[in-house]
């Protein structure tokens, strides 16, 4: 809900991306971790201020995605 106000974000641990595991197989990047097995991962969270910042931010996303997959 992007309602004013009105903000939510969860965070759920996860090891493949978030299109699902047939997806993450059908790409050769499924990871299945052992009993017991362990990862540790860093995230950096921020705040865009503004639609110009959001805009920008896709934009610079976007460029990082498509230079990834030539």
């Amino acid at each position: 809900n992007l309602g004013e106000g009105s903000y939510v974000v969860g965070l759920e641990p996860s090891t493949n991306r978030t299109s699902g595991r047939l997806d993450a197989r059908a790409r050769g990047e499924l990871i299945e971790l052992a009993a017991g097995e362990t990862r540790e991962y860093d995230l950096e969270l921020g705040v865009l201020e503004g639609t110009e910042a959001v805009q920008r931010f896709t934009r610079r996303v976007g460029d990082l995605v498509s230079s990834t997959a030539r």
